[in-house]
């Protein structure tokens, strides 16, 4: 092995996404450490709360710079409501253009693992499909984030 020092350090941190946590942590772009344990919900219609919310809503692959900016700023201001993130599977291309072989930079199994460590409460992964696209945007505001989501504020 060229650098032995690196199997020792992966040892250490047991995953790459402790690893990646670690760096984030070094570069201040995460919130760290982690106020509450995050909360995954497969649907919206899975998500249920009495408090109003704050939301970003995004496809977030790859959990990048940006993404982590956007991430934290929801998070800061998360005294305003419970912190959520919408994101969508499988990405809208896949289902608008019909094209199956977008390329993402993660999977949806390692996209969660990711924003699990960004520090917000609730992570709802929604199926995108047919249906979900052809919400207009009156139905989508009033149905979705409003009646649903209860919510206070968009980041």
């Amino acid at each position: 092995m060229l650098y032995p020092w690196v199997a020792d350090f992966t040892e250490y941190f047991e995953s790459p996404y402790k690893i990646l946590r670690w760096l984030a942590w070094l570069n201040s772009s995460y919130p760290v450490p982690l106020r509450k344990k995050v909360q995954v919900f497969r649907s919206i219609s899975d998500f249920h709360t009495d408090n109003q919310t704050v939301v970003t809503i995004g496809t977030f692959d790859g959990v990048h710079m940006g993404h982590r900016r956007i991430i934290k700023q929801l998070v800061d201001e998360s005294a305003e409501g419970e912190s959520t993130l919408l994101t969508f599977f499988p990405h809208p291309r896949m289902v608008l253009q019909g094209i199956s072989s977008v390329t993402l930079l993660n999977t949806i199994d390692e996209r969660i693992a990711l924003l699990r460590e960004a520090g917000i409460e609730n992570l709802i992964v929604h199926p995108f499909d047919a249906t979900f696209a052809n919400l207009d945007a009156e139905e989508f505001v009033a149905r979705i984030l409003v009646q649903k989501l209860k919510i206070r504020k968009i980041i």
